[in-house]
């Protein structure tokens, strides 16, 4: 009597097994299929935001339809990389034209002590304090060249895609400006596109860089030390410049 249990609950817990082998089966194979169709429709609507966002009238990127892209659509993230390997837990970072504000509430405030971000568009600090509002994050809606930060000092500023829309004479006063809002051991770090085509690829673009020598010669001026390194982007090069006093 014992064995026939034994032998039926053998073949009653293989049956039960083979049930969820074939259910395990068709879960892997209906999650499969959703997630195929999720990313393709994602991906629809990231091409399309792309396509135009040009025709918005607004300067600043809504980073999360890079998200919709796709995981190959990773360059957008290099400057998170890059910029939290150098801050520190007690940094205090300015971050200028900080857009939609992903970057500053995602990124830079899961290491800072404390962000201030700030940018010319009011729209861009509305969305930034919709969908990246943190503690120790400050969107504030400033025009930088008229902005003063009083008798604040900054560990790291940070200037991505930003030098090229001020003119040559902004720029500098631009930089002026950074170099005193640093502090000592300070650093100033971003990026900008360099085309090989200089035309103003941007209707808001002012000075475009045509080469990294043009790029260094400029940021010379007000800064000792200059480190520039580049990233093949589809489409452009994009410079990276870390400058300190």
């Amino acid at each position: 009597m014992k064995d026939k249990i034994k032998v039926f609950i053998f073949l009653k817990n293989r049956f039960l097994s083979k049930i969820v082998y074939r259910f395990g089966k068709f879960q892997f194979f209906l999650l499969s299929r959703s997630a195929d169709l999720l990313i393709r429709f994602s991906r629809l609507i990231g091409r399309f935001y792309t396509s135009i966002w040009s025709l918005q009238g607004i300067s600043w990127f809504d980073h999360r339809f890079d998200y919709l892209r796709g995981i190959d659509n990773i360059f957008w993230l290099e400057r998170a990389f890059f910029v939290n390997r150098v801050i520190k837990k007690n940094s205090s970072v300015l971050d200028i034209g900080c857009g939609d504000g992903i970057f500053s509430g995602l990124f830079y405030s899961a290491v800072a002590k404390e962000v201030l971000a700030i940018d010319l568009d009011s729209r861009a600090i509305s969305h930034a304090k919709r969908y990246y509002n943190r503690s120790n994050v400050t969107f504030i809606n400033r025009n930088i060249l008229k902005w003063e930060p009083k008798d604040k000092k900054f560990d790291l500023i940070l200037l991505f895609a930003v030098i090229e829309h001020f003119s040559k004479r902004d720029g500098l006063l631009l930089l002026e400006k950074i170099r005193k809002m640093m502090k000592p051991d300070g650093l100033l770090m971003g990026s900008t596109p360099v085309f090989s085509d200089k035309g103003y690829h941007n209707m808001e673009h002012k000075n475009e860089f045509s080469s990294v020598k043009d790029l260094n010669k400029f940021l010379g001026i007000k800064f000792k030390r200059v480190k520039t390194y580049t990233s093949n982007w589809p489409g452009r090069l994009e410079c990276y410049f870390e400058c300190r006093n």
